[in-house]
């Protein structure tokens, strides 16, 4: 019911957030507002410090839940307001010019910068209305990436959240095992930005993001397979596998951001993380074969992020580039790099 309701949730928020703005869809808005805010060169390093911050909630939550006792007041505890801006991308796609002007100087002054009257005059808007989400059927290549980065989401999903519960599953301390895990995650939050950054940009920066993580972590579940689940290698092992999982997790997360375009993003965003929720309800099936034998949910596991890790390498690198305004530049922007 919970993967249900979730896949329901972000397809709704999705369609508010695109007609209404992205302050008024909570579930979605913040990681779209880090990325649409920020340089195109810091884009990633400043997404995985929030991510970052989510794991490290998810470390305490456990322990908050524990001393609460009560799910009535921890909702209340854990319902918190974030105010940010609204997308200066998407108050121009409305055509709210002096909106977006308003929240330039916003960022500016809070990065101590003064941005002068003159200067917000000769900006450059461009309006460009909302497309419908069923545009995209016109679009041959978006939309074969479409598909290719929601069932690939839908992969991630299953395995991420299928080995949290698995860790539950490896003490008799479940809210032990669980903090560990999203200390674990903090650790691969902050390794994820640099390396999807830096490991062999000079020579290989088109598949920089798209073998070293997965190819990682396929070789982490399928050493996972072979290796006894009581030794202390097995641990080890599953350890470094949900960190190099949390640097897949979240690039992947930034990912579809950066290559749907402005005017339908937060509606296939949401699409897609519906689809994400369908992974999600089926992990916790994927958990319940260990009880046949533990080796054949690690399989399962490390088999959906190998195929995840193939798909990969047929979408478009995004390091450095522009964020696509609309379907036309999206699909320019696969077609160029197709040509390479």
């Amino acid at each position: 019911m919970y993967w249900a309701s979730s896949a329901l949730g972000v397809i709704i928020l999705g369609i508010i957030s695109d007609h209404y703005g992205r302050i008024r869809a909570t579930r979605i808005c913040f990681t779209l507002s880090v990325t649409e805010f920020v340089d195109i060169k810091k884009r990633l390093m400043v997404s995985m410090g929030y991510f970052s911050f989510q794991s490290l909630t998810n470390g305490i939550l456990p322990w908050l839940a524990y001393s609460i006792g009560n799910w009535k007041y921890l909702s209340l505890v854990t319902s918190s307001v974030i105010f940010m801006p609204e997308s200066v991308r998407w108050l121009m796609a409305k055509g709210e010019i002096n909106k977006a002007k308003k929240n330039i100087q916003i960022v500016a002054k809070f990065n101590g910068q003064k941005i002068s009257g003159y200067i917000l005059d000769n900006i450059q808007f461009f309006t460009r209305p909302s497309e419908p989400l069923k545009r995209i059927f016109s679009y041959k290549k978006f939309l074969k990436m479409f598909f290719l980065t929601c069932f690939m989401w839908l992969l991630i999903c299953l395995t991420f959240i299928g080995s949290n519960v698995f860790s539950s599953t490896l003490s008799k301390h479940p809210f032990f095992m669980i903090t560990i895990n999203s200390l674990i995650d903090v650790i691969g939050t902050i390794i994820a930005s640099p390396l999807a950054d830096n490991v062999f940009y000079l020579t290989t920066a088109f598949f920089a993001r798209k073998l070293i993580i997965d190819f990682a972590k396929l070789c982490f579940y399928m050493k996972l397979y072979l290796v006894s689940g009581d030794s202390k290698l097995f641990l080890t092992l599953f350890f470094l596998a949900r960190m190099t999982l949390m640097m897949v997790f979240n690039i992947k997360l930034l990912y579809a951001a950066e290559v749907y375009p402005t005017a339908i993003r937060n509606r296939a965003v949401s699409l897609r993380m519906a689809i994400g929720s369908f992974g999600c309800f089926l992990s916790p099936l994927i958990v319940g074969l260990r009880f046949l034998d533990k080796k054949i949910s690690l399989l399962v596991f490390g088999v959906c992020i190998g195929v995840a890790g193939v798909i990969m390498m047929f979408l478009p690198e995004t390091k450095g580039r522009q964020l696509p305004e609309t379907l036309e530049d999206a699909e320019n922007q696969f077609l160029e790099q197709l040509q390479r």
